[in-house]
């Protein structure tokens, strides 16, 4: 115990011999035997609120607030000190006594309210269990609210403090360390995690490919030339809402901005204008990516860019980079992919890997129980017509198709087919499965359900009759036979006649992890 609060301790002792024993044990658990100037508010306020009536019996707690009411008084701290005397700490702990989930639900609100809660940023979000770099800068920043909530004077429950704290807590975040030299708090927590990442998993192989990653994610990504035409498309959604965007009462994009979207990006193949945003699926996942990433918020009807933003709308290279590190590229998303396949298949359990065929890099690194490549024609011509892709992607659909014959796990082919957009010319299909060599081909009917009833009517969905004509002609081009079909789901299953299609459990091994 430090000399001014061993003496301060002392003092009360013996003005009131029974108060004494609550002050040194209000010392210990405010200092832990350091100066009384290491104590926060919101350090006191959390012993207070939780610590003492979670480690003291309930009829000591009024005489630990006692104690440390007249210890801080003492030792001058009389704003601390009328912290622990307050209405809301004797509410608090009426609360505790009704019982744990009262009064924590009490101490949480009452923190709330005190304005010393250090908000979410848009680079970052507050773990709920931390290590020690994110601990000790969270307590930096209760300290810096503290500080600018005393100096101002303003109301911690207005609007302007929200604000402010939020202001507070990136700068405090940014702000240059003295060392380590060149870093931040922001960069010390995410070192970090990702430190905290590599060393959660014992499998080696999967050890060093987060190792690999990680390097990645601590250094600065170079964007590529072109990257500006890259983010075009999210560089014109923020656009959108750098002035503020008002939406549609569904919280909608104004129908002359879906138009305007559509006609620049080539997104819509199809003679009548879309109705609203809900028709365009690409514009639906750049609103989400961009809602995710924190660049936009909606506020009632109203789109706003945020701080993260207009960073990234004044530099594209800023967008890019944050595009990327988000949303991934290839390696990280490959591994993730690959360790969840991992622990799958360490537990027992099978995979079914579902996907649109256009990486064929990292499908060929996955080794799912099943893998299932969807492809909606034919044919490239086709292909532009119904998927109406961002990129050249047929060539890696092919690419796709063409390595999964080499693929060390069941395989099949799914086909979703559409009446009158993609149902026609079977033998076409079945050329270019024939090429990919799956154990199934699976043909399934357009359902008429969710969003899609925007785009299609109920008359593109295929009657299961129709599906199972289509796939036998497929089948038969194929040399594959009908298998099974399930009329209410309007699917038909075609098999090479190679594998079962029971997955025999006992023939997966376990320990190929890749």
């Amino acid at each position: 115990m430090s000399g001014s609060v061993e003496s301060a301790v002392a003092t009360i002792t013996k003005r009131d011999p029974g108060l004494g024993p609550y002050a040194e044990l209000a010392a210990d658990m405010l200092t832990a035997g350091e100066e009384i100037d290491v104590l926060s508010q919101a350090y006191l306020q959390d012993t207070l609120w939780w610590r003492v009536p979670k480690r003291l019996d309930p009829e000591d707690w009024d005489d630990a607030v006692a104690g440390t009411a007249a210890l801080l008084g003492e030792l001058g701290l009389d704003r601390y000190a009328q912290i622990a005397r307050s209405d809301t700490t004797a509410r608090i702990l009426d609360a505790w006594r009704e019982g744990p989930a009262v009064g924590s639900g009490a101490a949480a609100a009452a923190r709330e309210a005190s304005g010393l809660v250090a908000p979410d940023t848009d680079a970052l979000a507050w773990g709920s269990i931390m290590g020690g770099e994110e601990a000790t800068a969270l307590d930096a920043i209760e300290r810096a609210l503290e500080d600018r909530l005393v100096r101002s004077g303003v109301d911690p429950e207005g609007r302007s403090w929200k604000r402010a704290a939020q202001e507070t807590t990136e700068a405090t975040l940014d702000a240059s360390l003295e060392f380590p030299p060149g870093q931040s708090l922001f960069t010390m927590i995410v070192t970090e995690r990702v430190e905290s990442w590599i060393d959660g998993v014992r499998e080696p192989r999967v050890a060093a490919w987060r190792g690999a990653v990680a390097n990645r994610l601590l250094s600065p990504i170079d964007p590529p030339d072109g990257a500006e035409a890259m983010v075009a498309p999210m560089t014109w959604v923020l656009e959108q809402a750098a002035d503020g965007l008002r939406l549609t009462q569904s919280h909608y994009l104004p129908p002359a901005v879906v138009r305007e979207g559509v006609e620049r990006f080539d997104w819509w193949p199809f003679d009548r204008p879309p109705r609203s945003e809900a028709d365009v699926p690409q514009l639906l996942d750049l609103r989400e990516v961009a809602t995710d990433l924190r660049l936009v918020r909606r506020t009632g009807r109203d789109l706003k860019l945020t701080k993260s933003g207009v960073a990234a709308l004044t530099n594209p290279a800023v967008l890019w980079r944050r595009l990327v590190e988000t949303i991934g590229g290839s390696s990280e998303f490959e591994g993730i992919v690959a360790e969840l396949l991992a622990l799958i298949r360490r537990r027992g359990m099978t995979s079914f890997l579902v996907s649109n065929a256009t990486r064929p890099e990292v499908l060929a690194e996955l080794r799912p129980t099943q893998l299932y490549l969807s492809i909606n024609a034919p044919d490239e011509e086709m292909y532009r017509r119904v998927c109406r892709p961002a990129a050249d992607l047929w060539p890696r659909v092919r690419q796709s198709l063409e390595g999964l014959k080499d693929h060390r796990c069941r395989s099949v082919i799914r086909l979703t087919l559409t009446r009158g957009l993609n149902m026609e010319r079977p033998e076409d299909y079945a050329r270019l499965i024939e090429k990919a060599e799956p154990d199934y081909v699976e043909a399934k009917a357009y359902m008429h359900l969710g969003r899609s009833r925007d785009r299609l009517s109920r008359e593109a969905m295929p009657s299961h009759a129709e599906i199972l004509e289509f796939a036998r002609k497929v089948g038969r081009a194929l040399g594959y036979q009908l298998e099974a079909d399930v009329p209410l789901s309007r699917v038909a299953l075609l098999g090479s006649g190679r594998i079962s299609r029971l997955i025999d459990m006992e023939s997966i091994d376990l320990e190929s992890q890749y």
